[in-house]
């Protein structure tokens, strides 16, 4: 049974006095957690065969309350103190043992060449396009994400997003804030998502969540994807549409699809001079399917009226990005996958897919594993 030792910092457990509650997996599996698991705050778990514990590997900052080594044969559990928020270059060496990774942020390609022993990488997550498939699955290591673990958060990020950038709700608490009762000020420019047409980019597994609730306020949906879902038309009554009338129809604009060499940039001035200037752009998929500059110069020439976002070309956001400076700007920290309360579910759905691999047994779906076409038959 593989075994569990934070590597960077991973923190399942919250560093508090209170009792650790255990959860167990379908596999039978114990993972630390508190109720309901923690957000990790590093890059990489590992975990791998072997009975050293996490001091093994120079992480003094990790007490003996906060993690305790797993016994000898056991699945342990994923727990540590919040060392840094990635791995450095200097404890590349701590993987030579590694047979698991486990990653949750973007990490340093050159992790391929201080990994001789890995099997099998677990994303964090659904997202993997900052990951050289080729490299890895010519080693023969497959990499698995968690398709739709998060897509019921993301999908209710982007509703609060179109929310608050309909309802001026960023713009009103400033000035609450600032001793002012604005109580009809923003009545000629607030509006509500009931009848308003909501264009889907990407009717995936977030892009469904989205539509639902977008009916649920009352809006009609209409979707372009590269795969057409009858299925979903004939059920809720979502239109198909060509990429083009997606963009001229969309009162609100929301983008899910993944970013690949096919969909960066494909947000740009041309695009938004389609669009109503009315519209609103909502994108908590991937920062570069949209041309920044291009976002900017609409916002700020009134081609477009406001955008919320969560993903930018580049992560952090610098605190003087013009994005900072609009009024007609929602912007959030690429946030949405991240709740308390999901968490669980993910932790759940990683460590199934690391036993059943270890088993030799189908993981949680055969969608699961992104690199199959590189991998060494």
């Amino acid at each position: 049974m593989p075994r569990a030792v934070p590597v960077s910092g991973a923190s399942f457990a919250p560093k508090t006095g209170r009792r650790k509650s255990r959860r167990r997996c379908a596999s039978g599996a114990m993972l630390c957690a508190s109720g309901s698991a923690s957000v990790p705050s590093s890059a990489l778990a590992v975990i791998f065969d072997g009975s050293s514990s996490a001091q093994r590997y120079g992480y003094s900052h990790v007490s003996a309350s906060e993690s305790a080594a797993p016994s000898p044969g056991s699945a342990g559990s994923i727990s540590g103190g919040a060392v840094s928020d990635a791995l450095s270059p200097e404890a590349y060496g701590n993987l030579a043992d590694c047979e698991y990774l486990i990653s949750r942020l973007d990490i340093d390609p050159d992790i391929i060449n201080h990994t001789p022993n890995v099997k099998f990488w677990q994303r964090w997550g659904a997202g993997f396009d900052h990951v050289d498939l080729k490299a890895w699955g010519e080693r023969g290591i497959p990499i698995a994400t968690c398709p739709g673990v998060n897509s019921g958060i993301v999908a209710e990020l982007a509703i609060m997003l179109m929310l608050a950038g309909y309802r001026n709700l960023l713009q009103i608490n400033r000035q609450l804030r600032a001793g002012h009762w604005p109580r009809t000020e923003y009545f000629g420019r607030s509006f509500m998502i009931k009848g308003k047409t909501v264009g889907v980019l990407g009717l995936g597994h977030i892009g469904k969540k989205v539509a639902a609730l977008a009916t649920a306020f009352g809006a009609n949906v209409i979707y372009y994807d590269i795969v057409r879902q009858t299925e979903q038309e004939e059920k809720f009554g979502y239109r198909f549409v060509d990429f083009d009338t997606l963009l001229r129809e969309s009162d609100i604009y929301t983008i899910h699809c993944p970013l690949n060499e096919e969909t960066r940039g494909m947000i740009g001035a041309e695009q938004f001079a389609q669009m109503k200037p009315t519209a609103m752009l909502i994108n908590t998929a991937r920062g570069p399917i949209v041309d920044e500059a291009a976002l900017i110069d609409a916002l700020t020439t009134s081609r477009i009226a406001t955008a919320g976002l969560d993903t930018y070309e580049r992560e952090p956001l610098p605190k003087d990005h013009p994005l900072l400076t609009l009024d007609n700007v929602v912007a959030s920290a690429h946030a949405g996958g991240n709740t308390k309360d999901n968490d669980i579910n993910m932790v759940n759905y990683v460590y199934h897919n690391i036993v059943a691999f270890d088993r030799g047994e189908p993981l949680n779906t055969p969608g699961d594993i992104v690199n199959g076409e590189y991998l060494k038959k």
